[in-house]
């Protein structure tokens, strides 16, 4: 069963806290555990390189400043790291309160510290956490005087392990360099290097004794284990201390480079240490929790999980893998690919506009003809592989430029980093359909792009028994707006269809390579029948847009689209393979084939079918992962006998 009253100290130093840049994905880390119900309370240390910054003035106004006003300016960064990041949670929608060392109770007798002689107001900070994320300053304290004093560094460690002690909550410290914990860092020639300007050892004496090993040895001391994790890394170490282990016998590696495991890896493991996931047996596979309400402790204070159209620990955990997949930091999964779509669409108001591809798949341009025609959105339908059309439509009303590549059915490819940066100038959102590819081949946010949307129904599903969509971003603003309308509109996907695909995406590396490799000899086949007027793949090297796809794709895709010059020959190839199903939509498991004109892309609206709909004559095929060779038999079959068929009337005569 998931707990829903579980507190967690995190707590983010000052080189993790060291730009605006990092405060979004400290904001993320912040996010998943409170997300799942947990209690959150926050401590920081100083922004940036403040507290060196404030040492060197101390030390270039006197040589030996009075410790009461050296802690004053230390203070003033970590108060600084404590606003900004209340903020950055508020903006994200956390209810956040920011304490400060009063507020606190922090209280030390003497500097420097003496881990027995500490004292905080847990019980205020208790109550404040019932409401909150708690934000609070974790190097600043006050003496018994009552004046502001400083624990020393390592302080904020300190702080968030003797919390977590009083609180009986679980610490995890995030860092941003390796084996920090494995020795005293006064001790390690790296760190004294760093400090060697405002002499580290006279430092040390005035605004009190680096404490980082005593926090260890407190730790130690009570028996209590904590995490060490990197911002930089989605796996953390735990670290449990007996009273006569100081240190961890080896050194910790929290690399950097493990920041982003690769793709396989992703689909297959689902990173349980930095989900809202929490489980008490420990399944290899996690259930589905296949309820529509979830028992409450309180009439007033709910958990984490109160009624599945609004959350469910399935969904949200197919959710946080989905983000994962595509580098993005939230995600929302829905009951399919056009509610996903149709909540994308709610960011743009009235009177707005939206600029769209050419080339998209028929229910998308059903659904934005009905914005245009009900809710007085502006669309424009442009060929969004070529940058100076989407240029010359971009006016003051334009909000969104929705894009697929490659394009559904002719495959175009459209530049996303050209159309990222045009549309960021513009103050215009950018969102990329990733059906076609999945993040096996292609990931729109690492590109610039604000929105990704899926299909999931495709390639992450794999095995046409699904029908999902999914919308997945970086900006926590957005996904605040996409997951309301999940919410309000109760289009959020089910327990067991999101238990499904995530069953489904285990296999997703696997199949994508496998069909990847499949179509591109179908496409080559194709390439070279004398039947086949023109193919559309654009893993073939004469397609327009093959360089650009190089340069932002790992693969191809399994999707093939190609003419004949004959609507009636198109359709006599569809009507006799054997091995393709005559269906709509691809990415299965099983190879499919239909024609566009009169399937997927029917629902076009016949004002817009001269505009916007495929020719008669082209076919679509996705190749599925079945033998290729026997596939290329099929198709050759298929096309030998189409042509007899159109034969047979001439030799009647």
């Amino acid at each position: 069963m998931f707990t829903t009253s579980r507190l967690l100290i995190l707590k983010f130093g000052s080189s993790v806290l060291r730009s605006e840049t990092d405060l979004p994905q400290v904001v993320q880390e912040i996010y998943h555990v409170w997300r799942g119900g947990n209690k959150v309370l926050v401590v920081v240390s100083a922004f940036g390189n403040t507290t060196d910054t404030l040492l060197q003035r101390a030390y270039n106004l006197c040589k030996e400043p009075e410790p009461i006003a050296l802690a004053n300016l230390l203070a003033t960064g970590e108060t600084t790291a404590s606003i900004l990041l209340g903020l950055a949670l508020n903006k994200a929608g956390i209810a956040t309160k920011t304490l400060d060392a009063t507020q606190a109770g922090l209280v030390t007798t003497e500097n420097p510290l003496d881990s027995e002689l500490i004292s905080a107001n847990t019980e205020y900070i208790q109550k404040e956490l019932e409401n909150f994320v708690v934000v609070i300053p974790g190097f600043i304290g006050k003496d018994s005087r009552g004046n502001t004093t400083l624990l020393g560094r390592g302080g904020s460690d300190f702080t968030a392990i003797f919390l977590s002690q009083q609180l009986k909550g679980h610490c995890i410290l995030v860092k941003d360099v390796d084996g920090l914990y494995t020795s005293d860092p006064a001790l390690v020639e790296s760190q004294a290097l760093r400090f060697s300007k405002v002499k580290w050892e006279t430092a040390c004496e005035i605004g009190g004794k680096v404490v980082q090993s005593k926090a260890v040895q407190f730790a130690a001391s009570q028996g209590l284990s904590f995490t060490i994790k990197s911002i930089n890394s989605n796996e953390g170490t735990e670290v449990g201390l007996g009273p006569d282990q100081f240190f961890p016998l080896k050194p910790l590696t929290l690399s950097k480079e493990n920041k982003h495991i690769k793709i396989p890896t992703c689909c297959v493991h689902i990173n349980l240490e930095n989900t809202s996931y929490n489980d008490l047996y420990n399944p290899s596979v996690p259930p589905i929790y296949q309820t529509a309400t979830f028992r409450q402790t309180s009439a007033t204070k709910f958990g984490a999980y109160d009624y599945s159209r609004t959350a469910n620990p399935t969904r949200t955990l197919l959710e946080e893998q989905l983000a994962q997949l595509e580098g993005g930091s939230y995600a929302s999964a829905f009951s399919s690919g056009m509610a996903a779509l149709t909540a994308l669409t709610r960011l743009v108001k009235p009177g707005e506009e939206i600029i769209a591809s050419n080339d998209l798949y028929g229910g998308t341009v059903r659904l934005l003809n009905q914005l245009l025609t009900h809710y007085a959105i502006g669309i424009h339908y442009v060929d969004t592989s070529n940058i100076a059309e989407i240029a010359k439509a971009l006016n003051p009303k334009t909000k969104l430029i929705i894009v697929e590549t490659p394009t559904n059915p002719f495959l175009r490819i459209c530049d996303i980093r050209a159309i990222a940066q045009l549309a960021k100038n513009a103050g215009v959102l950018l969102a990329v359909d990733n059906s076609m590819l999945s993040p096996c081949f292609q990931q729109p946010l690492r590109l610039g792009a604000d929105i990704v949307v899926h299909s999931a129904t495709k390639f992450l599903g794999g095995h046409g028994d699904l029908i999902a969509g999914a919308v997945i971003t970086s900006n926590a603003e957005l996904n605040r707006k996409i997951a309301f309308q999940q919410n309000a509109e109760g289009s959020g996907l089910s327990p067991f269809e999101s238990w499904l695909l995530m069953r489904g995406i285990k296999t997703l590396a696997l199949r994508a390579e496998k069909q990847n490799i499949s179509a591109r000899k179908v496409a080559e086949y194709l390439n070279n029948h004398p039947l086949v007027k023109k193919v559309y793949y654009p893993g073939l090297s004469t397609h327009s847009g093959y360089d650009i796809h190089r340069q932002q794709a790992t693969g191809d895709g399994a999707v093939i689209s190609f003419t004949s010059n004959n609507k009636d020959f198109s359709e006599r190839i569809v009507q006799q393979t054997k091995l393709f199903s005559t269906a709509v939509s691809f990415g299965s498991v099983y190879s499919t084939i239909s024609l566009p004109y009169n399937m997927s892309h029917l629902s076009i609206p016949l004002e817009l079918k001269n505009q916007l709909a495929p020719p008669s004559d082209l076919v679509r095929i996705s190749v599925g992962i079945e033998d290729v060779e026997d596939l290329m038999e099929d198709l050759d079959e298929a096309i030998r006998l189409a042509l007899e068929e159109d034969a047979t009337p001439l030799l009647a005569l």
